[in-house]
């Protein structure tokens, strides 16, 4: 049984819990309404270069942020474009 009708693969299960906090008190959207949710995060106004530079900056292990473009079907910014990250999982080795 899903957590969430909007889970879809295994890296949407990885990232559910980790982004869903974007859902509550914010102004970005974890994008629902998308081919990838959970995946793709962002807003109409971000700058999606700038931020995928800055998070890519940080190193994180199995991680890389993608600059991006989507329009949401659903949930905030509905069929707006959106500017964000797509956050692509990679496999960490040791």
């Amino acid at each position: 049984m899903n957590i969430s009708p909007n889970i879809r693969s295994l890296n949407t299960a990885i990232l559910y819990l980790r982004i869903a906090y974007f859902e509550a008190g914010t102004n970005v959207t974890e994008e629902r309404g998308t081919e990838k949710p959970f995946e793709y995060v962002g807003t109409p106004w971000i700058n999606a270069e700038e931020w995928a530079k800055e998070l890519n900056s940080r190193n994180i292990p199995g991680v890389e942020f993608i600059s991006i473009q989507f329009t949401p079907t659903a949930y905030k910014y509905k069929e707006q474009q959106c500017n964000g990250v797509y956050i692509k999982i990679r496999t960490v080795t040791n």
